[in-house]
């Protein structure tokens, strides 16, 4: 990974809910690009396409023109209303290469799965809707094929809502809008399941408005009854929920949020502990210097003097 992915990786904020374990190893979905693809009339002869792979998974909805794409080695036809999915390893190249005598217009959802050194999730999207909503990767059909108009109203506007987000290419998408993404993977599973299973639940949006809450409050002013209220819990359900998507207690989270906030401070320089404890939300320099011991086994005095030696 390039140096200023690999820092963006480190600084960006990432949700436990859009992350897969493999060998004990945390993979972080990262949006790369969404938007609408137009592509107009050309009076081009027939062009013979290389296909490409990559680590990526794309998500395409073609809703307009009729041609071909191919995929897998294959020639595909294509109208309003097919859906193609597209993983890692897998051959392929959209839009038309034939002469075309109307506009073709898809929408397309581009994401990737990397660990913290920038190494990408090979699973295919079979697998890896399989090991989201824990279904067997049997019962489940991605060959591209036209929607049902049910099943096309699902999806466009799942994806609708997707490409919304306007989230900055190579970002790892937040509280507020990892349930976007999920809501569209879920969509994805219904509409590929071969059989009639039990829909996966959807994570309740104000569960992720509650942690954007949690994660702006630098100051750990919010307590669990008032998160579980604005998530419209009960404070077990809350607590319960909250530590089953992001993988740790909401106290846990605002704890690791400040202290990591706590070292940006230091790293800028200009403030005093006693400054960054108040700023973080710990009651004098004691607790803070504890808090920061135990969260990176180190205090905050060892941490300034190792990085003026790195500086040096």
């Amino acid at each position: 990974m390039e140096e200023s992915a690999d820092f963006m990786y480190k600084s960006a904020e990432r949700t436990a809910a859009l992350r897969i374990v493999r060998d004990g190893v945390g993979y972080d979905l990262r949006h790369l690009f969404s938007g609408v693809e137009v592509y107009r009339p050309t009076a081009r002869k027939k062009l013979q396409r290389q296909e490409h792979v990559h680590d990526v998974y794309h998500v395409v909805l073609f809703l307009r023109g009729e041609g071909i794409f191919n995929f897998r080695g294959r020639e595909i036809g294509y109208r309003p209303g097919v859906l193609a999915l597209t993983g890692p390893g897998q051959p392929h190249v959209f839009g038309p290469y034939e002469p075309e005598e109307e506009e073709t217009e898809y929408w397309s959802f581009t994401f990737d799965l990397v660990d913290a050194e920038g190494r990408p999730l090979t699973y295919s999207f079979a697998e890896l809707l399989s090991r989201w909503w824990g279904v067997e990767k049997g019962e489940l059909d991605l060959t591209p094929r036209a929607l049902s108009r049910a099943e096309l109203q699902r999806v466009r506007d799942a994806l609708d809502h997707a490409v919304a987000l306007k989230m900055m290419r190579e970002a790892f998408p937040r509280p507020q809008e990892a349930a976007t993404v999920l809501d569209l993977l879920a969509v994805l599973l219904g509409v590929c399941h071969s059989g009639n299973p039990e829909r996966p639940g959807k994570v309740s949006p104000r569960l992720f408005q509650a942690a954007a809450l949690l994660d702006d409050d630098l100051l750990g002013r919010w307590s669990v009854a008032d998160l579980a209220h604005v998530a419209a819990m009960s404070r077990a359900h809350f607590l319960r929920s909250f530590k089953q998507v992001f993988g740790e207690t909401p106290m846990r989270r605002s704890r690791r949020r400040r202290l990591e906030y706590a070292v940006k401070m230091l790293e800028q320089g200009g403030c005093s502990f006693k400054e960054v404890a108040a700023a973080t939300g710990f009651c004098d320099e004691f607790h803070f210097s504890k808090a920061f011991k135990a969260e990176f086994e180190e205090c905050p005095s060892i941490f300034l003097n190792r990085l003026r030696q790195f500086r040096l």
